[in-house]
């Protein structure tokens, strides 16, 4: 179970290594300046999905205003394709790394991507040739797939236990607050200017922030840097030199006996896809992915403008959009209170449940639509409801689980190969809504998405492991590995380093 605590090997020996250890403890307090360095690291990296907000919300405000306004310049097939252009180069971008990440490692791709995005972003708000706006998208999605899966995994190897599930929100906040400033900006000018400002301005710090961190320690150590290099990365995150040679040790020995992180890309694609420690959880995020991207939030994210407009004779469907988007902010805020107390799973299936709700509600109005018309608030409380569990549940427990569950050994390769699987989901979904409207209608395809919701929680109860307070060796192996080894008996010591004097004491 999950909940229970391991047994340490040789136990005398151990509690005497312990006992050593945590003479004189300091009780850390609730926000120091290493916490605040973790903070700052996970807000500089999360900047990367800042952009991504940005790119999302250009979909809805590039169709609303290329094709369903006389100020237009493309027709209806090119709109729809230079929005698609996005995942296209998401999924480029995502094989790229899988080879890039090993050389370079996660700082540095951020530092070579920034420079990549601002010239998209310009290339897009000052071209009007379908061509040049096509290519400026890919290579936009080329630049944020290179370093998607490199941010996630760097914010979740820099946090400690009882950060990472906080932290691993703010990516998503960030996705959040800037789709809100793109749909202000694009209420009252062309998408053109919202995209210069909110597309361009949070690459700038994010550069700069990167020239200052360091590597994680769990990327040095398993791309054959040496200890004192992972030693010095803890420290400047952790700041107890009595527990950095822990984390170390934990590192090293969850790394022993599995393949090399420097060992070519197939060989690594190979130990996800036969080893049984590393294929299960590849297989589990699989899945969890397909019901993320395959999810009523996703429709209301990347549609949220087109939605509105057929629901209401509201000249301006940016209003509406702007309060759904401000739920999902206030669920990604109430999530980060909320994975650390009730847990992931649990969390996952509440959110699951109450969006399916959200998700037959809109389905009921545009079924009724004649007989509602005057009643388009309906869709507006309907998608209230699917952003705030969206924000408060299905995203962040998601994304967080993406961050948890892959080995140190196969984390650049694992996620990054998902992430090309992602980005080929969210082509299909954002390519083919138009067509599954055309055939099923918008009550079809929300009644289709709230059957999913019902499967998310019945995959959640039987499959995804509660990840809540482990360290990233213990989730390995409680959870995959079969049984507990040195890795987690590392973890657990230095695990113990942070709690409370009362807490060690009883231990």
């Amino acid at each position: 179970m999950a909940s229970e605590r391991p047994e340490m090997k040789d136990g005398e020996d151990q509690e005497e290594e312990v006992a050593v250890a945590v003479v004189e403890p300091r009780r850390r307090a609730l926000f120091d300046r290493h916490t605040a360095k973790q903070v700052a690291a996970a807000l500089a990296f999360s900047q990367t999905h800042s952009v991504i907000g940005a790119a999302v919300a250009f979909i809805s405000v590039f169709i609303i205003q290329e094709s369903q306004t006389e100020n237009g310049h493309l027709s209806v097939g090119e709109v729809t394709w230079v929005v698609s252009g996005l995942p296209i180069g998401l999924v480029a971008g995502n094989l790229l790394s899988t080879v890039l990440t090993p050389i370079l490692g996660y700082r540095r791709l951020v530092q070579l991507a920034a420079p990549v995005s601002i010239c998209s972003w310009l290339t897009l708000a000052l071209s009007f040739r379908f061509p040049l706006l096509l290519v400026a998208r890919v290579v936009l999605g080329v630049a944020l797939g290179v370093t998607d899966g490199p941010v996630r995994a760097y914010i979740s190897e820099v946090t400690s236990e009882r950060l990472r599930g906080p932290l691993g929100m703010l990516p998503h906040i960030c996705i959040t607050i800037n789709m809100l400033a793109v749909y202000g900006v694009s209420s009252q000018t062309s998408w053109r200017n919202a995209v210069l400002f909110c597309g361009i301005a949070p690459s700038v710090p994010q550069f700069l922030a990167t020239l200052l961190l360091p590597d994680a320690a769990k990327w040095l150590l398993a791309h054959g840097y040496p200890a004192e290099d992972a030693r010095k990365s803890i420290l400047f995150f952790r700041g107890h030199p009595e527990t950095a040679d822990l984390e170390v040790k934990a590192i090293l020995s969850s790394l022993k006996g599995d393949v090399s992180s420097r060992s070519p890309v197939l060989v690594r694609m190979r130990a996800v896809l036969t080893q049984s420690r590393h294929r299960r959880p590849f297989l589990l995020l699989l899945v969890q992915l397909f019901l993320f991207v395959f999810n009523s939030g996703e429709a209301i994210a990347n549609f949220t403008t087109v939605i509105f407009a057929a629901a209401t004779s509201d000249s301006n469907p940016y209003y509406s959009t702007i309060w759904v988007v401000l739920a999902r902010l206030l669920g990604f805020f109430l999530s980060a209170w909320l994975i650390e107390r009730i847990g992931r799973v649990r969390l996952l299936q509440a959110s699951a449940g109450v969006q399916m709700l959200g998700s037959v509600l809109v389905g009921f109005f545009f079924y009724y639509r004649s007989s509602l018309a005057a009643h388009g608030w309906l869709v507006l409380v309907g998608a209230l409801i699917i952003f705030f569990t969206y924000g408060v549940g299905i995203a962040p427990v998601t994304w967080v689980y993406f961050s948890e569950l892959t080995a140190s050994a196969v984390r650049s390769v694992s996620l990054n190969v998902l992430l090309v699987c992602f980005g080929l989901m969210m082509f299909s979904f954002v390519h083919s809504y138009v067509w599954l409207e055309s055939v099923l209608g918008i009550h079809g395809v929300f009644w289709a998405l709230s059957v999913l919701s019902v499967v998310q929680i019945v995959f959640a109860q039987i499959w995804l492991p509660e990840t809540r307070g482990l360290t990233l060796e213990q989730i390995q192996s409680r959870y995959f590995e079969g049984a507990q080894d040195e890795s987690d008996n590392e973890s657990e010591k230095a695990h113990e380093m942070h709690r409370e004097p009362a807490q060690q004491n009883a231990v």
